[in-house]
């Protein structure tokens, strides 16, 4: 008998990948923003792209852990080690 595993719902997934994006994007802005001899422009910009999103990714955070507060996760698999489950 093959046994499905939950999946965590749209929401929560919707928020765990807007997290990761915004990160991603934020590690090559905030890297180039400090680099000497950029243009004042490109650097504001950057300054600017960095907090924004920083604001944006704690908002986006607050809202997942409401989310999860709400609505629990799914069942972790019976056939987990006791030790994983623990951790996890």
């Amino acid at each position: 008998m093959i046994e499905t595993t939950a999946q965590y719902r749209t929401p929560a997934r919707l928020f765990h990948w807007s997290v990761a994006i915004l990160v991603l994007l934020m590690i090559p802005a905030g890297v180039i923003m400090i680099q000497e001899g950029i243009a004042r422009d490109l650097q504001n910009t950057l300054f600017i792209f960095h907090k924004n999103a920083g604001v944006l990714v704690l908002l986006v955070v607050i809202a997942r852990l409401a989310f999860r507060l709400a609505t629990p996760p799914p069942p972790l698999p019976r056939d987990m080690p006791d030790a994983q489950k623990r951790i996890a």
